[in-house]
């Protein structure tokens, strides 16, 4: 999360982003949080109640980007990122689990998306919830696609992703799918999902020598593991005929700029990944999930371009 909020002029904004990217021949994914802001207070709540007003908020960005040229730049469309997280369908998800819980924080939210769910032989979801998602992408998918045929669609999933292939739908234009370093034996060890992520001024010494501990001691594992994951995108890939691309993707889904934490592991930890997503045919890949001008690993601009280039011949 930024450390500060400002109000935005939405619309004025997202046109000249796009027609800066059309300029520099840069093309762009467009994608959606769902979550309040400033400038459009509950809308979220208003969206889970009513799937139309959903379908009319991307109709009016995707009407307006067309009417002042600058669409055809757009890759595709993530239309619910990281689904069910941050979703204004959520809620209708978990009633569904006899377990509707409150809306979370933001944080709350990171960190549940954050975290692997081992697998099993079992689906996460039961067959109401299955239905339900099963509903939604089949109502919203085939309406965007119809309504703009020269554009491509998809939900983004950073977990069930076994629960979203079992309904073996062949919809998504685009399978992106988040994969991070997060496992039992990497949670475990680390002490992730316990530590306070922020920008305050506190200790992680503790964390870092966990990550130092764990990978010494699992980092093949990991690295299996993450193959493992890379297999699984790739099949089901080839089983929809749909191209594979991770926007978020390898080392932990948190990592800040601090003393204690050292980038070095990560950048080699990625190096990796980034060649297990070649050898498994991935179309697009990050080298790092949090690759933004607010990170000083931004400035590692040799690493990026090192990374970037051995995808790229592959």
């Amino acid at each position: 999360m930024s450390d500060r909020d400002r109000e935005h002029a939405v619309v004025r904004e997202l046109i000249e982003f796009m027609r800066a990217m059309k300029r520099a021949g840069i093309h762009v994914i467009l994608s959606s949080w769902g979550r309040d802001c400033h400038e459009y207070p509950d809308r979220i709540g208003r969206l889970a109640k009513d799937r139309d007003g959903f379908r009319q908020c991307w109709e009016r960005t995707l009407d307006l980007l067309a009417d002042h040229d600058v669409i055809d730049h757009v890759l595709y469309v993530d239309l619910d990122q990281e689904f069910p997280y941050f979703s204004p369908y959520q809620a209708g998800l978990n009633a569904l689990a006899g377990t509707s819980s409150p809306s979370r924080p933001a944080g709350d939210a990171m960190e549940q998306a954050g975290q692997y769910t081992p697998g099993s032989t079992h689906l996460a979801w039961n067959p109401a919830q299955l239905n339900f998602v099963r509903g939604l992408f089949t109502e919203m998918l085939p309406h965007f696609q119809s309504r703009y045929p020269r554009l491509r669609f998809t939900y983004s999933l950073t977990s069930f992703h076994k629960e979203v292939r079992s309904l073996g739908l062949e919809l998504f234009d685009v399978l992106e799918l988040h994969l991070w370093i997060h496992s039992p034996r990497f949670d475990n060890r680390s002490g992730f999902n316990s530590i306070t992520k922020d920008r305050g001024a506190r200790s992680y010494r503790n964390y870092a020598e966990r990550l130092a501990a764990t990978l010494d001691t699992v980092g093949p594992m990991l690295v299996q593991e993450m193959g493992n994951k890379c297999a699984f995108a790739q099949d089901w890939g080839r089983e929809i005929g749909a191209p594979v691309i991770t926007t978020e993707a390898w080392g932990p889904w948190w990592h800040m700029d601090h003393p204690d934490l050292d980038w070095t592991w990560l950048r080699e930890w990625c190096e990796q990944c980034m060649i297990l997503a070649a050898e498994h045919e991935f179309w697009g890949v990050t080298p790092w999930n949090y690759s933004h001008p607010y990170w000083k690993n931004w400035s590692d601009a040799a690493w990026y371009r090192k990374a970037n280039r051995r995808f790229l011949r592959s």
